[in-house]
């Protein structure tokens, strides 16, 4: 099995692409330097035999998934279709299945998405899972903000997490 790889270069810096032939497995802010473990996770993850191959202009998924992005970047589209393949923790792949059904354009905060999972008690165990989400933008973390609305950390940087909430706030939402 391949999977293939590529980056992508958004207003807001470059992120690292990942797909298999079926599913979106990353979509991860260079700057956030921790590829090595997550492409680790993915490959212990999928089927045995996976290798990793860049990512050629014929990879259907990788096309689809840039012309996704690029629309979004170009405020033409609000959600994403395309199937993603969550690698990690049950609690983690629980946290990140919740932040993959926020509204375009709204914010929560920790507390208000540790409701949503159903753990109330555990927002900073929701806190940890949001820091190492895989998928950013299709899954998408930036929606999420401190008590008070106080941005907060961000692996694309806090100025890209503004950047993404004032977008999705300037598209009418």
């Amino acid at each position: 099995m391949e999977i293939y790889f590529r980056k992508y270069s958004s207003p807001m810096g470059e992120l690292l692409l990942v797909v298999s032939d079926a599913e979106v497995l990353m979509c991860d802010w260079i700057v956030s330097r921790r590829h090595q473990d997550l492409l680790r996770r993915i490959l212990d993850d999928v089927d045995g035999g996976a290798s990793f191959v860049e990512a050629r202009d014929g990879c259907c998924l990788m096309n689809r998934l840039i012309r996704e992005l690029d629309e979004y970047f170009d405020r033409l589209r609000t959600n994403f279709t395309l199937p993603v393949r969550f690698v990690g923790t049950p609690f983690r792949k629980t946290v990140w299945g919740v932040l993959k059904r926020l509204e375009y354009g709204s914010i929560v905060s920790y507390g208000e998405l540790a409701l949503q999972c159903g753990v109330a008690a555990s927002v900073r165990a929701v806190a940890s899972a949001v820091a190492v989400n895989p998928i950013s933008i299709l899954v998408p973390c930036h929606r999420v903000v401190r008590a008070g609305g106080v941005i907060g950390d961000y692996a694309g940087g806090a100025d890209a997490k503004k950047f993404l909430i004032e977008l999705e706030r300037r598209h009418g939402h």
